[in-house]
């Protein structure tokens, strides 16, 4: 599974349709609810057009993910 952070939800989607993901295979963090259920997954930043309001929610967002993603990750 792979989460997609980016600045909105189509840039997210032109870039998993630009790299053939399947819909399953993605999913893309609007806020913190969507990856508190969620673990063992690849982390991507798609872009980081974030407005200077939006720094905050990336680095908070960002750090959340790689804390998650790593969550029952053998190495």
């Amino acid at each position: 599974m792979i989460c997609l952070i980016a600045s909105s939800y189509p840039k997210a989607d032109k870039w998993a349709r630009a790299q053939n993901l399947d819909s399953r295979e993605w999913f893309y963090v609007s806020d913190e609810s969507d990856l508190i259920p969620r673990h063992n997954f690849h982390v991507i930043v798609v872009d980081m057009d974030f407005d200077v309001y939006q720094q905050k929610w990336f680095e908070r967002i960002y750090a959340l993910a790689k804390q998650r993603g790593s969550i029952g990750r053998t190495w």
